[in-house]
């Protein structure tokens, strides 16, 4: 059998590499990096040169609308996105002028309605998670603070101002709509299946590995290391792509509980094959009689994990594999085994761990032909679509964190309309639209990586201070632009990299926030005709202002932080897993989430920051969660076991007692993990003992083999009482492992509100 490594990544000479590479650079429409700035650039020309062609007063509404819109980098249902952000638009203008009209003169009456309008736009947009009605929501709260910044100094030219800003808005929409779904369109679907495959080919490297070293091969363990560090990055853009595709493409969301599947099985699958380390030492001489066996299975896994890393986004058909012929002779020889006696003969250590293992192999067959059926569930582009997986129906239910975030917005610009009318300062037309999208954007991409509102200070004060050079600058060109051509040229240079460097985030961060703004604050100078040095300032000022206002009532009213995401997490998690072990209904909902959870907690631990800590502690974290990551498939491979009944009465008697024990000192034990995170502190809350539970279940085991009990039985019920047992046995030496990784962290450091 050749070694994993050369089995499984077949190296190419170095000059076919120095080739490719090559060929790549001389193709460099090939870089998404590439294709999408230039088409960002070329919807932004696009939607200057309509708002000119019109004589629209204000072009640079339509910059903004195409500056945000084009953040949804996939296409699907382009029509239905379209009317959606033309109906939020309209929505917004009437709106608009309607509270102008009517309290223009009243002002706490106006900030009275400006809030119940920011507040329910901005709730909706993040709360909604449908392809289209989120941007329908947000175009209602952009056009309203439009509408009323420029109608509130001359309520009487109120509808002008609605009908142009509903202009300006639409041909933002019309052009960014056009540019993503004609040019050079991305499909959240292809994209999902290229990075399957990506996350396979991983995967077939990593559990090839340590599906060898289950049989006694050497194997390195730093390049399984390395190997695992990669399949958790892999499997955080995937995760990435469920929630910006979802947002993207109506296709995409409606087959969203096919991809979280595949999600799931293919973590437990990552889990079941690490599983194998446990105890090899004492099962060694019951793995030699079936070698052959499990050398042809693991050959066939291997193969299995080829063919779906190899499928192809434009075909449904997978090729055969040997793998559940291969695993059926396996079973045969291990029932051909138990009818010899051999199981009888050896310890009981040794038999509990190849019954355990032979439960992780059944479980990875499983999951592998899961795979197999999803993968030909998944929506493929140009094909008939399939039906999509009955997902669990999801009742109306109020998220408090958009609750707390729409407040938020509300607040600010409130705050952002007192200080226009009451202090009138310098670019006072943008400081309401800044402060809201400050406050909105850059909250609901935490889990994609984001960092929330840590450090918004440190943030805001280099941003003024980097201003100051952009301002000068900006001041020397300006003379420059007058020339329509050359305004062009600058406006595509300065698109071209803003998405050459953003291609590949999904969500906006704050410096795309600024980016997006300064951008639209420049194209709103109108910078052909000539520009005084004080219309610069002004606009700087502004949009410092409402980045202060924003900034300000983000990080003093209910933070949204990294460590708070991890908290929370976490919490959920526990509490879900002692759902699991309960057996409650909707185990596949569960199930998904106990898989999404732990990832979203790491990426929120690679952005906190620990001070005061001892050094070490973001690996200690890491560590906690990897060790706690694979509970939720040990819980369904114990369920699964517990679920066949296949003991006899008189060994359930004995063992009845004891494992319902051990079930609810699992269930406190969870809940004890879960409080600990809740009360912010490892070391404060006492874990409940499990050594104990443990004994009572070995003295009923010693007891069934001292009194004779399974004498005379069937062997699949020595088989099925060894493995229960195992099963048992794992659940609470994992528990054990997070007991001791808890106990090593400082948690009340940092999750508190630290580091402003």
């Amino acid at each position: 059998m050749p070694p994993p490594e050369v089995a499984s990544t077949p190296t190419a000479p170095a000059m076919s590499r120095a080739f490719r590479w090559d060929w790549a650079a001389l193709n460099p429409l090939g870089d998404l990096r590439v294709r999408y700035g230039i088409k960002i650039g070329l919807a932004m020309l696009l939607a200057l040169w309509i708002a000119q062609v019109f004589r629209l007063p204000y072009p640079n509404w339509s910059i903004l609308a195409v500056l945000v819109l084009m953040n949804a980098h996939f296409v699907g249902a382009i029509a239905d996105k379209a009317l959606m952000r033309a109906i939020g638009t309209v929505i917004g203008a009437l709106i608009g002028v309607w509270v102008v009209g009517d309290y223009g003169n009243t002002p706490w009456e106006l900030l009275f309605w400006l809030f119940v309008v920011v507040f329910v736009a901005s709730y909706k947009f993040g709360h909604l998670a449908t392809a289209s009605s989120p941007y329908a929501y947000f175009l209602v709260g952009n056009t309203l603070l439009s509408v009323t910044t420029y109608g509130l100094p001359n309520p009487s030219s109120v509808w002008h101002v609605g009908l142009y800003r509903t202009l300006e808005t639409l041909v933002g929409v019309a052009s960014a709509t056009f540019v993503t779904g004609i040019l050079w369109p991305r499909h959240a679907r292809e994209e999902f299946i290229k990075g399957a495959n990506e996350i396979l080919n991983t995967a077939r490297r990593l559990l090839n590995a340590e599906a060898r070293a289950y049989v006694g091969e050497a194997v390195d363990p730093r390049r399984v290391v390395d190997l695992r560090r990669v399949f958790s990055r892999q499997l955080l853009g995937l995760r990435t792509l469920l929630q910006s595709g979802g947002r993207g493409s109506a296709y995409f969301q409606a087959c969203l509980g096919n991809y979280q599947r595949f999600l799931v099985s293919l973590t437990h699958l990552f889990q079941a094959v690490l599983e194998l380390q446990r105890r090899r030492a004492e099962e060694a001489e019951l793995l030699e009689l079936v070698r052959p066996e499990l050398e042809r299975v693991i050959s066939e896994i291997d193969a299995e994990l080829g063919v779906l890393g190899a499928a192809s986004w434009h075909d449904y058909a997978l090729p055969a594999t040997g793998l559940n012929a291969a695993f059926a002779e396996l079973e045969a020889k291990v029932k051909e085994l138990r009818d010899q006696g051999t199981f009888r003969n050896a310890s009981p250590a040794a038999g509990e761990a190849f019954f355990g293992h032979f439960a992780t192999l059944r479980l990875i067959r499983d999951e592998l032909n899961l795979l197999r059926q999803i993968s030909g569930e998944l929506p493929r582009v140009r094909l008939a679509p399939l039906s999509p997986r009955r997902r669990r129906p999801v009742l109306p239910s109020i998220d408090w964190f958009w609750v707390r975030a729409a407040i938020k917005g509300g607040i600010s610009v409130c705050l952002a309309f007192l200080i226009v009318e009451w202090l009138h300062p310098p670019g006072s037309t943008a400081i309401p639209l800044c402060a809201w999208i400050f406050s909105i954007f850059g909250r609901p991409f935490l889990n994609a990586g984001g960092t929330g509102d840590l450090r918004i200070f440190q943030n805001i004060f280099l941003t003024i201070v980097c201003g100051l050079p952009v301002v000068a600058l900006l001041w020397l060109i300006m003379p420059l632009l007058s020339n329509y051509w050359a305004m062009n040229t600058f406006l595509f240079v300065v698109s071209y990299i803003f998405g050459y460097v953003t291609a590949r985030t999904q969500g906006v961060s704050f410096r795309m926030q600024v980016a997006i703004l300064a951008i639209n604050s420049v194209v709103a100078l109108n910078p052909q005709k000539p520009v005084a040095f004080s219309s610069l300032m002004d606009a700087y000022l502004g949009l410092m202002t409402g980045m202060v206002i924003a900034s300000v009532v983000a990080r003093l009213i209910w933070p949204v932080l990294p460590q708070d995401l991890f908290r929370r997490n976490l919490i959920i998690y526990f509490t879900d897993l002692r759902s699991l072990l309960g057996g409650l209904k909707d185990q596949e909902f569960i199930l998904g989430r106990t898989v999404l959870l732990p990832i979203e907690a790491l990426r929120a631990v690679e952005r906190m920051v620990f001070p005061h800590t001892p050094p070490g502690e973001r690996e200690r974290l890491g560590n906690f969660i990897r060790v706690a990551q694979p509970l939720g498939m040990q819980l369904t491979l114990l369920r699964e076991v517990r679920g066949r009944r296949l003991l006899p009465a008189a060994v359930k008697a004995a063992l009845d007692q004891p494992l319902t024990v051990l079930d609810h000192t699992f269930d406190r034990f969870l809940a004890k993990l879960a409080e600990s995170f809740r009360r912010r502190t490892g070391t404060g809350v006492e874990l409940p003992d499990l050594d104990a539970p443990t004994e009572a279940v070995e003295s009923a085991l010693t007891r069934i083999r001292d009194e004779g009990i399974l004498t005379g039985e069937d062997v699949e019920a020595v088989a099925h009482l060894l493995e229960l047992v195992d099963r048992y046995h794992a659940l609470t030496e994992r528990l054990s492992l997070c007991r001791d990784q808890l106990r090593a962290l400082s948690l009340p450091c940092y999750l508190g509100d630290v580091a402003l």
